[in-house]
């Protein structure tokens, strides 16, 4: 099976296992909203940061460079392993002696006893991480499908259960917990591959050469991704946080659930075809284009319909999230600019310069953390729009030298697609707020999202965007393939 070939394959089951997947997550979040009160979700994502660092340690970057290196020994993948199950135990412990000075720190005695528990995550999922890295290496996200799926479904049922009979925040622990640990076990079944007692210094070192400084990186993201939560949750409510984390969830499940689709699709593809900058360029333009073209309109038309959206799936308790919501959708449409252009600098095997953006970003945000927190909270909101805005033009800065495609040439390309959307949403806006605004929340929602959608990719076909004929020939070269 030719590159391209596998590229298309992987691209359609990646697409369907990502929002499968997060599609299902998404409405069992939904209905656990529905039943719980927003202290529940706050006091789960004030966790998230030491969730966040204890995986990237955990991972170490190691999975990448296993990914990226096309001659990889068994010798390489117990070695890993090993250093991930040790790892994971050594976390554990600190998170389990912490627990009672983090409880304390943010005045919720309950924090001690979920931190304790929450945080047996650490070690289930270092168990299967080689196992999930073997898959996506040898691009069988199908398989990857068939584990996720019923795992979700199953903790999901569970959850929704103990929420309704009156088990709170546990609920939503134990609905981790025990997707992890489906999941697990499933990837060992599956993948078929099981650790020899091997391990190797020599082959520790390279892949910790190459990881350490992408997981300095992805320590300093995790900790300023979630560093909001952090001081939202200590400078405001349980319940103004449990507002955030919602509204981020239904920015991030768009804008990341594509980005993260599409990358573990091209990042082992780019890798196999690092040394060609012109096809490497060819492929990551039509792939950036492809996001933002289908990502944009659909930010854009929930941002506009947010508050029939909103009070139809969680009720009226949720609405005051709608504004955050709306404020972060600036952040939603800018995600491919900082996403894809660092894939490039890990796929040239630049950490260094991945590491380097990221020390330099984080100083900027440092900066505006500090400033905006002073204005409450639409201060931070605002914050977070101008962070992402500046860190489209450092992420390109590196990646424009790798494959000659400078930042101006990448808003030259989409600039249609914005203008396009602004415009359809204008549209749909008008349309609810005066043709719609007696009709129910659900017809609201239906007419505006099916009229913005027809409009958006009516005039695409008639404008003849070039992403429209790039969509076409991936359906023309499916198509023949299944012939």
């Amino acid at each position: 099976m030719s590159l391209k070939v596998k590229a298309v394959s992987g691209l359609f089951w990646t697409i369907f296992q990502q929002f499968g997947y997060q599609g299902i997550n998404f409405l069992v979040q939904l209905f656990l909203a529905r039943i719980l009160m927003p202290e529940a979700f706050g006091v789960i994502a004030l966790l998230q940061i030491f969730i966040s660092i204890a995986n990237n340690l955990i991972d170490s970057g190691m999975t990448s460079s296993l990914i990226r290196n096309k001659d990889i020994s068994e010798v390489d993948y117990s070695t890993v392993f090993f250093l991930n199950i040790t790892v994971s135990f050594v976390l554990y412990i600190i998170a389990f002696i912490s627990a009672p000075y983090i409880s304390a720190f943010y005045a919720m005695p309950i924090l001690d006893s979920v931190i304790k528990v929450y945080c047996i995550s650490f070690v289930i999922n270092a168990f299967s991480i080689i196992q999930i890295t073997k898959l996506t290496k040898e691009m069988k996200f199908r398989t990857q499908v068939l584990v996720q799926i019923p795992s979700l479904i199953i903790s999901g049922v569970v959850s929704i259960y103990l929420a309704k009979t009156g088990w709170g925040v546990w609920s939503i622990v134990i609905y981790n917990l025990l997707q992890n640990i489906l999941l697990s076990i499933q990837y060992w079944v599956r993948s078929k591959w099981i650790p020899k007692f091997l391990f190797n210094k020599e082959r520790l070192k390279y892949h910790f050469n190459f990881g350490y400084k992408l997981t300095i990186a992805s320590l300093l993201n995790s900790i300023y991704d979630n560093i909001y939560g952090v001081i939202i949750g200590k400078t405001f409510s349980p319940q103004v946080l449990g507002y955030y984390n919602r509204a981020e969830l239904f920015q991030l499940f768009p804008s990341k659930n594509l980005s993260t689709a599409l990358e573990k699709v091209t990042y082992p593809m780019f890798s196999q075809i690092q040394d060609d900058n012109v096809r490497l360029k060819r492929y990551y333009r039509q792939i950036f284009n492809l996001v933002v073209f289908f990502l944009t309109p659909t930010m854009i038309l929930f941002s506009v319909l947010a508050t029939p959206l909103f009070t139809l799936l969680l009720t009226d308790k949720w609405l005051p999230m709608v504004p955050f919501f709306q404020i972060m959708t600036v952040v939603g449409v800018l995600h491919p600019f900082q996403r894809y252009n660092l894939n490039i600098l890990r796929v040239k095997g630049r950490s260094d310069l991945v590491l380097k953006l990221n020390i330099i970003k984080k100083i900027i945000l440092t900066v505006l953390i500090i400033v905006s927190v002073q204005y409450g909270i639409y201060g931070i909101l605002i914050s977070q729009c101008l962070f992402s805005i500046i860190s489209v033009g450092l992420n390109s800065m590196y990646s424009s030298r790798m494959i000659n495609y400078s930042l101006k040439e990448q808003i030259l390309d989409i600039i249609g697609i914005y203008l396009l959307s602004i415009g359809v949403g204008f549209l749909v806006y008008v349309l609810d707020n005066n043709a719609f605004i007696s009709l129910n929340n659900f017809s609201r929602v239906l007419l505006g999202l099916f009229i913005g959608y027809i409009m958006y990719f009516l005039m695409a076909f008639l404008l003849k965007f070039e992403v429209v004929a790039i969509i076409r020939k991936f359906i023309k070269e499916r198509k023949f393939k299944n012939e």
